[in-house]
Protein backbone atom coordinates (compact mmCIF):
# COMPACT_ATOMS: atom_id res chain seq x y z
CA UNK A 1 0.00 0.00 0.00
CA UNK A 2 1.38 3.42 -0.94
CA UNK A 3 0.02 6.92 -0.55
CA UNK A 4 1.06 9.07 -3.51
CA UNK A 5 1.59 12.81 -3.50
CA UNK A 6 1.93 13.13 -7.29
CA UNK A 7 -0.63 15.53 -8.70
CA UNK A 8 0.27 15.92 -12.38
CA UNK A 9 2.09 14.08 -15.17
CA UNK A 10 2.68 10.43 -16.05
CA UNK A 11 3.40 7.60 -13.63
CA UNK A 12 4.53 4.12 -14.64
CA UNK A 13 3.72 1.33 -12.20
CA UNK A 14 5.73 -1.88 -12.23
CA UNK A 15 5.25 -5.20 -10.45
CA UNK A 16 7.84 -5.86 -7.69
CA UNK A 17 8.76 -2.15 -7.71
CA UNK A 18 5.52 -0.38 -6.76
CA UNK A 19 2.97 -1.34 -4.11
CA UNK A 20 -0.09 -3.03 -5.56
CA UNK A 21 -2.42 -0.46 -3.93
CA UNK A 22 -1.77 3.16 -4.92
CA UNK A 23 -3.84 5.87 -3.24
CA UNK A 24 -3.45 9.41 -4.56
CA UNK A 25 -4.07 11.83 -1.71
CA UNK A 26 -3.23 15.25 -3.20
CA UNK A 27 -5.72 17.15 -5.34
CA UNK A 28 -4.65 17.32 -8.99
CA UNK A 29 -2.85 20.35 -10.40
CA UNK A 30 -2.94 18.96 -13.96
CA UNK A 31 -3.86 15.84 -15.90
CA UNK A 32 -2.48 12.61 -14.46
CA UNK A 33 -1.93 9.38 -16.44
CA UNK A 34 -0.94 6.08 -14.86
CA UNK A 35 0.51 3.31 -17.01
CA UNK A 36 0.74 -0.31 -15.90
CA UNK A 37 3.99 -1.70 -17.26
CA UNK A 38 4.09 -5.26 -18.63
CA UNK A 39 7.44 -5.96 -16.93
CA UNK A 40 7.55 -8.97 -14.54
CA UNK A 41 3.81 -9.63 -14.66
CA UNK A 42 2.45 -13.09 -13.95
CA UNK A 43 -1.11 -14.45 -13.63
CA UNK A 44 -2.79 -12.94 -10.60
CA UNK A 45 -0.63 -9.84 -10.38
CA UNK A 46 -2.87 -6.92 -9.38
CA UNK A 47 -3.01 -3.18 -8.94
CA UNK A 48 -5.69 -1.08 -7.24
CA UNK A 49 -5.46 2.62 -8.02
CA UNK A 50 -7.45 5.17 -5.99
CA UNK A 51 -8.12 8.65 -7.37
CA UNK A 52 -7.65 11.72 -5.13
CA UNK A 53 -10.54 13.46 -3.34
CA UNK A 54 -10.65 16.25 -5.94
CA UNK A 55 -9.64 16.34 -9.58
CA UNK A 56 -9.91 20.13 -9.84
CA UNK A 57 -11.26 19.87 -13.40
CA UNK A 58 -8.32 17.73 -14.58
CA UNK A 59 -8.34 14.12 -15.79
CA UNK A 60 -7.17 11.07 -13.87
CA UNK A 61 -6.57 8.07 -16.13
CA UNK A 62 -5.31 4.75 -14.78
CA UNK A 63 -4.55 1.93 -17.20
CA UNK A 64 -6.71 3.60 -19.83
CA UNK A 65 -9.70 4.00 -17.47
CA UNK A 66 -10.87 7.52 -16.61
CA UNK A 67 -11.77 7.92 -12.95
CA UNK A 68 -13.69 10.55 -11.04
CA UNK A 69 -12.68 11.83 -7.60
CA UNK A 70 -12.63 9.11 -4.91
CA UNK A 71 -13.10 6.31 -7.43
CA UNK A 72 -10.82 3.30 -7.70
CA UNK A 73 -10.07 0.77 -10.40
CA UNK A 74 -8.63 -2.72 -10.02
CA UNK A 75 -6.56 -4.58 -12.59
CA UNK A 76 -5.39 -8.20 -12.62
CA UNK A 77 -2.88 -9.69 -15.01
CA UNK A 78 -3.43 -12.91 -16.93
CA UNK A 79 0.33 -13.16 -17.36
CA UNK A 80 0.32 -11.19 -20.61
CA UNK A 81 -2.19 -8.33 -20.28
CA UNK A 82 -3.67 -6.12 -17.59
CA UNK A 83 -7.44 -6.65 -17.33
CA UNK A 84 -9.81 -4.28 -15.55
CA UNK A 85 -11.86 -6.25 -13.05
CA UNK A 86 -13.80 -3.48 -11.36
CA UNK A 87 -14.40 0.19 -10.67
CA UNK A 88 -15.82 1.47 -7.41
CA UNK A 89 -16.05 4.49 -5.15
CA UNK A 90 -14.38 5.23 -1.84
CA UNK A 91 -17.02 6.40 0.64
Amino acid sequence: YAKRLASVGTINLQVFVDANVQQFTINLTGNLVINLLPTSIYPGTSFRIIAPPSLGGFTFVAGGISLMANQFVEFVSDGTNWNEIGVGEII
